[in-house]
């Protein structure tokens, strides 16, 4: 049925009266204030006061453990669905035990391959957590960690580092310190080896470790990341026993140096870094970036000032080279003593400490968008394999170890107040040939410049002189010189005209004429045992036996 040409004429105008006013409505919309996002449900509680913890991602939740002297709750973050910053939806979880619990820190927790929390206490902690405890993520239930005893144990420490490689199912652990309890008994040590926990065997194991440029001092509140087969450790403190064999000599490590481990061949060596290296600093945290070869470093305590930083650097381990990646928008506060968690393409920054002489702890979370190095609110919820980090397109290349004894120096080049065993980077001199190229090209250019404004000065001098060049002269040099236009002849009556006489002109010439990171130390007094002992004066051992590789 046709509508007559006069209702048609009102529908259209019907219709397009309701898309322009539909289009209004949208604009307007658009242009309100975006309110901030409402928890739903509201967060049962958020965790307060966490410094020093361990934080573990199984499939898309974060783990927190440790880090607070005054409970032993687990709390979770679930971050399946997605994160806001301004309403994280933190659980503590309901928990049985079968073994001895209590508050701890500055130990360590790693996940195992069944999705299993181990936990070894620092601080703190029972006889069971110094042993090594077992948290099932399942059953929310402590147990002991299976191991076997057949072999020795490892001592109780604090401020160790743990590592998983999650393709032989192997903890690495390096360093440490005493505890807090036996340094109050009177007992001081520091630990500088290597060793390892077998979650398929539940063996530990104490590997004889190459290390041939001296005896590598103890260290400990340091950074360890895994990738393949080496472990980069970061930072901390290091610490030898002096001369005189009864103090323990502490100092901070800065980042002009990395400890590599090779897990394969069992050696190891700290090489001198390279490119724009941040200010030393402890509590820091590092967490792998998404190329699969480098690690990224957030925050820490300044060693000098003591002021917490909210700095982002990044190392590439393939050359141990720093750079700044250029961060944008809103960082998380500046704090110490918290953790980073890298989840598919972004770091997650998490508690500690904003002011840790004052007691100020940090609550915000820090979400870092790792591809375009941008600080965001939220994180969306990611459906694809998680973790999966990029195969890296290089590796670092352990040095040639040499056959000869070691005189505890290095390599005689780049060994530094808490670390002289640091060796040189090979890598040096490509780090500085674009500068050494920018000079020689300002240099050249400069010296040229000079110059030319040299030879214009003097020409104009000469020519402003109205003299000659003399014939020594560069002809650069020289000024343009011209003969005097000879005059016409006088013009001669018709009347008394003569043969024409021959002119000849000359130009007559004057004789020319000539017008170029002292950190500070601490010292301990100590009982030093005789199994724990670091010297100066093994610095002169034989480094390829390695005969204190346990301190």
């Amino acid at each position: 049925m046709l509508l007559p040409s006069t209702w048609q004429s009102h529908l259209s105008w019907l219709l397009f009266i309701i898309y322009i006013t539909t289009i209004q409505v949208r604009a307007q919309d658009d242009q309100q204030p975006q309110q901030p996002q409402q928890c739903d449900p509201p967060p049962n509680s958020i965790p307060t006061n966490y410094s020093d913890f361990s934080a573990i991602l199984i499939q898309q939740r974060i783990y927190l453990t440790g880090g607070n002297m005054d409970e032993t709750n687990i709390w979770t973050l679930d971050i399946s669905q997605g994160l806001n910053i301004q309403c994280p939806v933190w659980n503590p979880q309901e928990t049985s035990s079968e073994v001895a619990i209590e508050p701890y820190s500055d130990g360590i927790a790693f996940a195992g391959l069944e999705g299993q929390i181990y936990v070894q206490a620092g601080d703190g902690g029972t006889v069971d957590m110094d042993n090594m405890v077992l948290y099932n993520t399942s059953s929310t239930t402590w147990v002991n960690a299976p191991v076997n005893i057949s072999g020795p144990l490892p001592e109780s420490r604090a401020q160790m580092s743990a590592t998983m490689d999650t393709t032989s199912g192997i903890a690495w652990f390096y360093g440490g310190r005493a505890t807090e309890a036996k340094q109050a008994a009177g007992e001081s040590a520091y630990y500088n080896d290597f060793y390892s926990f077998n979650t398929q065997t539940s063996t530990w194991d104490w590997p004889p470790v190459r290390y041939a440029w001296g005896q590598r001092p103890a260290r400990y509140g340091h950074t360890s990341s895994i990738i393949g087969n080496q472990i980069f450790i970061l930072g901390g403190k290091t610490a030898v026993v002096n001369a005189s064999g009864d103090t323990w000599v502490t100092y901070p490590a800065d980042f002009q140096s990395v400890l590599v481990f090779d897990t394969d061949g069992q050696k190891a060596v700290t090489m001198a870094t390279i490119g724009d290296t941040p200010d030393g600093k402890v509590g820091f945290s590092a967490a792998l970036a998404p190329d699969g070869h480098s690690i990224v470093v957030f925050g820490g305590q300044d060693t000098v000032t003591g002021q917490s930083s909210q700095d982002v650097y990044l190392l590439d381990t393939c050359t141990l080279q720093w750079s700044n990646p250029g961060i944008t928008g809103t960082p998380p506060s500046p704090r110490s003593g918290h953790q980073a968690v890298t989840y598919d393409h972004y770091m997650l920054i998490l508690m500690g400490y904003n002011n840790e002489s004052a007691g100020e702890f940090a609550s915000d979370i820090g979400i870092l968008d790792m591809s375009t190095w941008q600080w965001i609110d939220n994180l969306p919820a990611i459906q694809e394999s998680i973790n999966a980090a990029s195969k890296p397109e290089c590796r670092f290349t352990m040095p040639h170890m040499p056959d000869s004894n070691g005189n505890g120096g290095g390599d005689g080049n780049s060994g530094l107040p808490y670390d002289p065993t640091v060796i040189s980077n090979p890598n040096q001199s490509s780090d500085n040939s674009t500068q050494v190229a920018l000079g020689v090209s300002f240099g050249v250019g400069g010296f040229l410049l000079i110059m030319g404004a040299l030879v214009f000065y003097i020409r104009k001098l000469r020519k402003d002189a109205h003299t000659p060049s003399p014939r020594w002269l560069p002809d650069v040099l020289k000024k343009e010189t011209q003969l005097p236009t000879p005059l016409p002849p006088p013009a001669v009556p018709a009347a008394a005209a003569k043969p024409p006489l021959s002119l000849a002109s000359t130009a007559s010439s004057s004789s020319p004429s000539l017008s170029n990171i002292n950190n500070s130390s601490t010292t301990t007094t100590i009982k030093p045992n005789n199994n724990n002992n670091i010297s100066m004066e093994n610095y002169n051992s034989n480094p390829t036996e390695n005969p204190i590789d346990r301190v």
